[in-house]
């Protein structure tokens, strides 16, 4: 019995940590880590790029903040780096991938203080020199496949007290004005911020699933292992043992349960976060928002993200419990997301 015992309160920690563990990468999945550090679009400091955010937004352009690794990064807009960490900017993963959206007609805007470091950047990214572009302060240019790069190593101009003399004001937007993309993104994932690759992004919620109901499984088999062997002693009454009644409950508690609906809201928050986050939209509250976005961008525009958030709407708001609805939603979800990424 003691034996036993000591089982059960094994197999309880067990569930508990794995559970710990669960919640843990879904929250370091979805985190947002915002930190007002040097030379971001979020510091109000002297030496934050908050003015250079807002002026972008003022001049009509659309500024976006973005915080993932360029591998994600959309095509048709200008990417403005400013003083970029050093280990983060120069992995050899991520100048790769830097190199290829590049090179397919796309514009770097580089403010970095470091001349060795710009060459570097722009030896291994096989830039070659195009001439300068003369503003208020000059910006040296380059040509990389079919993309640009504006290189500046006059930092300060550009910071928020910088701003005040309207000299560095005035160089970038002649620059953006140039360069003619609507869309602005800043990019904060070279500030530390952000994550590269989430453990949900490498398994996806196909595989996020898949372990919720293994550590749910795994609870579900031990409770029946928990069994005593052997029949009941027969009584004048019904004897009903706790561990079965535990077994029951928990039955009842799956069948009577909205589970899948439950899963499918998971998922179509997760779609929607991720899908504003692809679009550079705020906010992921407006679906008519998402939707008009998304039928204005290459990837998504055909694949029927109206329908399908109709469809996921009416599934969560609704009693249907109908499977073959339930995985067809979430193998749209997982193919929206899987071009988004």
């Amino acid at each position: 019995m003691r034996g036993k015992n000591i089982i059960k309160k094994i197999i309880i920690f067990v569930l508990i940590a794995a559970f710990v563990v669960l919640v843990g990468v879904v929250m370091a999945s979805m985190r947002d880590s915002r930190k007002y550090e040097k030379y971001t679009s979020y510091s109000v400091d002297e030496d934050g790029e908050k003015a250079l955010y807002l002026l972008t937004e003022k001049m009509g352009y659309e500024a976006v903040r973005y915080k993932k690794t360029v591998r994600f990064m959309p095509d048709s807009v200008t990417m403005v780096v400013v003083q970029p960490d050093y280990y983060r900017f120069f992995d050899e993963t991520e100048l790769k991938y830097m190199k290829k959206w590049i090179e397919k007609g796309n514009s770097l805007i580089l403010i970095y203080d470091d001349p060795e470091g710009n060459s570097n950047i722009i030896e291994k990214l096989g830039a070659v020199y195009d001439g300068k572009f003369q503003s208020y302060n000059e910006w040296a240019t380059y040509k990389a496949g079919d993309g640009r790069m504006y290189v500046c190593n006059e930092i300060e101009i550009f910071a928020n007290e910088g701003l005040k003399d309207k000299i560095g004001a005035v160089s970038f937007v002649d620059v953006i004005d140039s360069i003619g993309n609507s869309t602005v993104y800043f990019n904060e994932y070279y500030h530390n911020m952000g994550e590269g690759v989430t453990v949900s992004d490498i398994i996806g919620f196909n595989g996020v699933l898949v372990f919720i109901q293994i550590i749910l499984g795994i609870g579900v088999l031990f409770l029946a292992m928990s069994k005593r062997l052997g029949k009941p002693v027969v009584v004048f009454e019904t004897v009903k043992r706790a561990e079965n009644e535990n077994i029951y409950a928990l039955s009842n508690i799956y069948k009577v349960s909205k589970a899948n609906p439950y899963v499918l809201d998971v998922m179509f928050k997760r779609l929607k976060t991720d899908l504003a986050k692809y679009l550079g939209i705020d906010t992921v509250h407006d679906n008519n928002e998402l939707i008009r976005a998304a039928s204005f961008d290459g990837r998504t525009r055909n694949l029927e993200i109206a329908t399908g958030f109709s469809r996921c709407e009416q599934y969560i708001n609704s009693d249907n419990r109908d499977i073959n609805e339930f995985i067809y939603l979430a193998k749209w979800i997982e193919i929206i997301r899987e071009e988004i990424k």
